[in-house]
């Protein structure tokens, strides 16, 4: 059986791994800035992945004993982001986060994004985004604070990503090697 640990927040964050039911611990993982989440692909725990805040996401392929940084295609200025990965493939990971952004004024602001990565966390697309005000803010400017996702038991295609409000994405295949997506809110938040 193997635990994996965190370090308290505000200290320098690690990962640590016990292969003796938690009687002794070995650092795999160390870092300076805030380790949010660890999680296990559901269909393969040598393959886990974590996510810090305002770096990004690592993989490991080997349980957790080492790991490596997985962001190209993510944003160069994010918060906390959190992460699912799918049910029957481990290679499809999907980050909800809070991204900074500056608007036309050149003043900075924060928006809750969707990205997702069909080979691992090697290459990540952009799902969902604000830009031009076609998207929503999937978190509702609080993406510091409430930031939630979980893949869709029934197909690893959709996501439940909850900020104030709980939505529904759906990435559908577009018959052009890409995806369209479905987005709806599923709960409101002005009962």
């Amino acid at each position: 059986t193997e635990f994996f640990g965190s370090t308290p927040a505000g200290q320098n964050s690690g990962i640590y791994r016990s292969t003796d039911g938690g009687t002794s611990w070995t650092r795999t993982f160390s870092d300076n800035f805030t380790i949010s989440q660890i999680i296990a692909a559901p269909s393969n725990f040598d393959r886990q992945y974590l996510s810090i805040v305002g770096r990004g996401v690592y993989r490991s392929d080997d349980g957790g004993q080492s790991w490596f940084e997985v962001n190209n295609g993510m944003p160069n200025r994010m918060n906390r982001l959190e992460l699912a990965v799918g049910r029957n493939n481990p290679d499809w990971v999907f980050a909800s986060m809070e991204r900074w952004e500056k608007n036309a004024d050149g003043n900075d602001f924060r928006n809750g994004v969707l990205y997702y990565s069909l080979d691992g966390g090697n290459q990540w697309q952009e799902a969902i985004s604000v830009n031009g005000g076609l998207d929503p803010d999937l978190l509702g400017g609080q993406g510091w604070y409430d930031n939630t996702i979980m893949v869709s038991p029934m197909t690893d295609s959709t996501v439940f990503v909850g900020g104030v409000d709980l939505w529904k994405i759906s990435l559908l295949p577009d018959g052009n090697g890409g995806f369209e997506k479905n987005v709806g809110v599923m709960v409101d938040s002005y009962f």
